[in-house]
């Protein structure tokens, strides 16, 4: 009886905090701090200096080539 009686005090306690958490994020999680924060002109920026500097090593690369293919050997 008192074995019962412990699990039915645990799970009905689980059960109402479930319950109250799950109705207290029925609407979802306000994220609209965060996302007003970010610009989205300083993110489209930010990939693009990264696209850059990705690209930079193999234009570099190429422009050599090109140049010293102008001279004679």
């Amino acid at each position: 009886m008192q074995v019962t009686r412990n699990v039915a005090i645990k799970y009905g306690l689980g059960l109402g905090l479930a319950a109250s958490a799950a109705s207290s994020f029925a609407a979802g999680i306000d994220l609209t701090p965060l996302t007003s924060a970010i610009d989205l002109t300083t993110v489209v920026a930010a990939i693009m200096a990264v696209a850059a500097l990705k690209f930079a090593p193999q234009l570099t690369k190429f422009a050599v080539n090109s140049i010293s293919k102008m001279f004679p050997k």
